[in-house]
């Protein structure tokens, strides 16, 4: 069980430091300067995550025993900021949606399609 929080910490790790690149790649300045931040942001997030991991006690009850309060059990995992419990009091399934927003630059974006794209963004693209 413990297994599975580490993995989803990991993934939210992951879609993080997609955002802080995106963030850094967006302004201007040296790509040098830009990449030395990144690898900081990146061992400050890498520190905090493996320090979250590391003090992390489960509490009573699982995820897949409906009878246990899912609510409570998610607050308590590492850098989860929103837990909402919606649907019947006893449930005979439990769906649990996990979502990682973060913004990008419309900058970022336009690099990143044109990258994708092979080329620069035209009219008929952006439709």
């Amino acid at each position: 069980m413990k297994r599975l929080w580490v993995i989803a910490i990991v993934v939210a790790i992951i879609a993080l430091i997609i955002g802080v690149f995106f963030y850094v790649a967006s302004r201007p300045g040296d790509i040098s300067d830009r990449l030395l931040t990144l690898r900081d942001q990146l061992a400050e997030v890498e520190n905090e995550t493996d320090r979250d991991v590391r003090d992390y006690t489960p509490p009573p009850g699982t995820i897949d025993d409906l009878s246990s309060p899912i609510g409570s059990i998610l607050k308590g995992v590492p850098r989860v900021k929103d837990v909402r419990v919606t649907g019947p009091a006893q449930p005979t399934k439990r769906l649990i949606h996990i979502a990682e927003w973060h913004l990008v630059s419309r900058e970022a974006f336009r690099i990143d399609q044109e990258h994708a794209r092979g080329g620069p963004l035209t009219w008929s693209c952006h439709r």
